[in-house]
């Protein structure tokens, strides 16, 4: 990890209680790399879902509500979309740079606090959960544009 070599260093710099550490101890946060790569790779409003729940589990439970919140009806409503087809100019490499640019900031405006945290006793969390996640929303838009559709086909 960079930044802060030990837990003393850390505290020496007052960024820790032990009501902080008892808070922490065994909460499963997302990493930064993990939140760039998902908000690249899939799309914004995921990095932002995962982003949200480590705010929340980090204890600033309202703000983690509200991102958890309107990043869920960011998948929502782009999963809508998506299964009934509709023609929403937002596609191509402006979408994609965007992606990119928000993803490698969020990495980097998170990757102290999931130190800290880190050194306080929280856990990483997997990487795979939000991977099945996209999966099974993939499989619901296909079923939801089937029957909506059905003489289009799968595919």
């Amino acid at each position: 990890m960079e930044g802060f070599s030990s837990v003393e260093q850390l505290k020496s710099l007052g960024h820790t209680t032990d009501i902080e550490k008892q808070r922490l101890v065994g909460k499963r946060l997302h990493r930064p790399g993990l939140l760039a790569a998902y908000c690249i790779l899939a799309n914004l409003p995921l990095g932002f879902f995962l982003y949200g729940l480590n705010v929340y589990r980090r204890g600033n439970v309202w703000m983690g509500r509200i991102i958890l919140t309107l990043s869920a009806l960011a998948i929502i409503g782009m999963s809508i979309v998506l299964a009934l087809g509709l023609d929403v100019k937002v596609r191509g490499l402006h979408v994609m740079l965007l992606n990119v640019v928000v993803g490698i900031g969020l990495m980097k405006a998170e990757r102290s606090s999931y130190q800290r945290a880190i050194l306080n006793g929280a856990l990483p969390a997997k990487w795979w959960p939000p991977l099945l996640f996209i999966g099974a929303n993939i499989l619901a838009i296909l079923f939801i544009s089937w029957l909506v559709a059905p003489e289009e086909g799968l595919f």
